[in-house]
């Protein structure tokens, strides 16, 4: 029965062994007493054997997974870590941007992230112009990317020709048409593109008020209808001896205008060319003139016969037209606020459109004893109040006390 039992251990034990499971012999006591427990008794301590040693090794095995687990898992998490800590902590790379104008002068320079996009903030660079050309912002160069390290962005114009020019129908001559210059300061060339610069056009200069001075040529020989009309900012005109006509209007509101001298050459003055001229203190026309001359300051025919313009800023507060004068031209006081009295002796048979528009407050005495047929219709025309003589008492009227214009 011993060998038997012991038979059955070793057997156990070698099956044990092949499952995996440990099993001790040494468990067993070598006295008979033990061996020769009942088999119910032999098996439920194989059993328990059994269990213990699987459990060690399951929980061996579950420890040895777990360390795995764990060594596999804080790698990974640990170049997780590393790449976010890597991202937080590592700067934005930033990079110096300079705008600079077209002379290399600095506008702005700061300091940008990578991958933005700059911008400039300042004032709208300028190029100052030059003998030919006038000069206006167009952008930058090279063109505004995305920062990618250290740049410098150079403001970049465009040209235009001050002057603006048309060739004549028979393309021997030009013309000075218009302007893209804010220079105060004109000069006129005497040629263009090889050819003469004989005109300055209609409306050439109008409303340029910035301008101040303007130089023309002796290859000019007309100035253009309203060329400078509402040039404010015009103090004095020189017009060379090459001119011949000034157009209607030439230097119409021209109100910084204090005195201007026709040469000899003219033979033409349009209607208003020195009208509302505000500061036109005189006009003077050169003796060798054929067409005119100058009486006090005041444009005449060369006859005397026709009173042609009254310069507005003229000293004085009353006037008596000469009476050689027989018409009085269009608008020939227009705007001659400072005037209070003028007397229209009775050689004056014809008045023009308009001739006192413009002359508020100022009382104009006619000889006349009503409007002589020739006198248009709107020759007073917002202007003074208008008295007609009368040897006799007349509500209206006037008559002269020794020499002096007097109401009735």
């Amino acid at each position: 029965m011993k060998k038997q039992g012991i038979a059955l251990l070793m057997t156990l034990a070698l099956l044990g062994s092949l499952s995996g499971c440990s099993f001790s012999l040494s468990s067993f006591s070598s006295s008979s007493g033990t061996a020769s427990s009942s088999g119910g008794g032999v098996s439920s301590s194989s059993s328990d054997s059994s269990s213990s040693s699987s459990s060690s090794s399951a929980s061996t095995s579950s420890s040895e997974s777990s360390s795995s687990n764990s060594s596999e898992g804080g790698s990974s998490s640990g170049s997780s870590g590393s790449s976010s800590s890597s991202s937080s902590s590592e700067p934005v790379k930033r990079f110096t941007i300079t705008f600079a104008n077209w002379d290399g002068a600095e506008l702005q320079k700061s300091d940008w992230d990578y991958g933005s996009t700059p911008s400039y903030t300042g004032s709208t660079p300028t190029k100052a112009e030059d003998t030919d050309c006038a000069y206006t912002f167009s952008g930058w160069n090279p063109a505004i990317v995305e920062v990618t390290g250290v740049a410098t962005y150079t403001a970049t114009f465009a040209g235009k020709k001050k002057l603006l020019f048309t060739l004549a129908a028979d393309g021997k001559s030009y013309s000075v048409s218009g302007r893209n210059t804010i220079d105060p300061v004109i000069v006129i060339p005497s040629e263009y593109n090889g050819l003469p610069v004989t005109t300055i056009g209609d409306y050439a200069f109008k409303g340029f008020a910035a301008l101040t001075s303007i130089t023309i040529p002796d290859s000019v020989t007309s100035i253009g209808n309203y060329a400078f009309f509402g040039c404010t900012g015009l103090t004095s005109v020189t017009i060379p001896d090459s001119v011949t006509s000034i157009g209607w209007g030439a230097f119409f509101c021209c109100s910084a205008l204090t005195s201007v001298t026709i040469p000899s050459s003219v033979t033409s003055i349009g209607v208003r060319a020195f009208s509302g001229c505000k500061g036109l203190a005189s006009i003077i026309v050169d003796s060798a003139n054929p067409n005119y001359q100058s009486i006090d300051g005041v444009l005449f025919s060369k006859d005397g016969k026709t009173l042609i313009a009254y310069p507005a800023g003229k000293s004085g507060s009353a006037y008596v037209i000469p009476s050689s004068v027989t018409s009085v031209g269009w608008c020939a006081f227009f705007g001659c606020t400072g005037l209070t009295s003028v007397t229209i002796p009775s050689s004056v048979t014809n008045v023009s459109y308009g001739a006192f528009y413009g002359c508020t407050g100022c009382a104009i005495y006619c000889e006349a004893t009503s409007r002589p047929t020739d006198w248009d219709y709107h020759w007073n025309d917002y202007g003074g109040t208008a008295y007609w003589y009368s040897e006799t008492s007349k509500t209206g009227c006037w008559h002269y006390v020794n020499g002096v214009p007097t109401l009735w």
